[in-house]
């Protein structure tokens, strides 16, 4: 990525992935890459494979929150904010607080249940 050889960045991420298929930051790293090329079906694939992969690793929640927000799943958006926000450490302060906000919005714009 550094060299800007997204093609390249794939490939290689893509190959970690095939060696080492339950390694949740290869997964999240590799989701976060096909999600910045659009490719964001793809993306939800591996980011969800890492939160199966390490049920406790926050950082994959985050991107699958905004995926599912954007796709009109409200629901689902919501569980993952959740998790990211109970999983993630105080430590990460900036994206909590961005994550509690998106959260509080999405929910004040859903129908009662």
């Amino acid at each position: 990525l550094a060299a800007r050889d997204t093609v390249g960045a794939v490939e290689e991420l893509g190959q970690a992935v095939q060696l080492a298929p339950r390694d949740a930051g290869y997964l999240y790293d590799y989701g976060v890459l096909l999600l910045a090329t659009g490719r964001a079906d793809s993306a939800a694939t591996m980011l969800l494979r890492s939160t199966e992969a390490e049920p406790y690793y926050a950082l994959p929640h985050y991107p699958l929150a905004v995926l599912y927000e954007r796709g009109g799943f409200a629901a689902e958006a919501v569980q993952h904010y959740e998790a990211f926000l109970a999983l993630a450490p105080r430590s990460m302060g900036a994206a909590l607080s961005a994550v509690q906000a998106r959260l509080t919005a999405l929910k004040a714009r859903m129908p009662a249940s």
